[in-house]
């Protein structure tokens, strides 16, 4: 896949790019590696905790994202006939505010409806709501988004 507004494509997930998943994991911790580097263990834990997590979702698809051939992200897809559950999507520091994630998500967006959890306390929050994403079911840590897609939106995100 490749987008108009730079050169990026998504590529399957492969055992290979484990290292840079753990550390794209560790990136995106709100607590920073070297807190949680200070409890042995617990970063491990987490990392198992997400890899569980991830693995009930059914037919998920597993891509590393890839601009101008740098590894840029992650994007976990779990994909019905009618839908597509976004389970992760995350950016490295160095590639974050280029509009990675924004295109990523059109063109799950120009297949049909979308839906994804987040945690409250996410500044991707706001990127969701820019695209149209309408909040749902909540609890004290995160809530559920959803967006019907573009095909049967005009005017929303086009």
């Amino acid at each position: 896949m490749t987008s108009a507004i730079m050169n990026l494509e998504t590529r399957a997930a492969t055992h290979a790019d484990e290292p840079y998943l753990r550390a794209l994991f560790e990136s995106s911790r709100s607590l920073g590696v070297q807190a949680l580097a200070a409890l042995p263990g617990l970063l491990d834990l987490q990392y198992d905790a997400q890899r569980r997590a991830h693995a009930a979702y059914p037919s998920t698809l597993d891509e590393i994202v890839v601009v101008d051939g740098s590894l840029a992200g992650r994007l976990l897809t779990s994909r019905t006939v009618d839908s597509c559950h976004v389970v992760d999507v995350a950016i490295s520091p160095e590639h974050r505010g280029r509009g990675i994630a924004t295109s990523l998500l059109d063109r799950l967006l120009a297949s049909g409806p979308v839906s994804l959890r987040v945690a409250i306390d996410n500044p991707a929050r706001r990127l969701y709501a820019r695209l149209g994403f309408t909040e749902g079911s909540a609890t004290a840590t995160d809530l559920s988004l959803h967006h019907p897609g573009h095909h049967l939106c005009q005017g929303v995100g086009a």
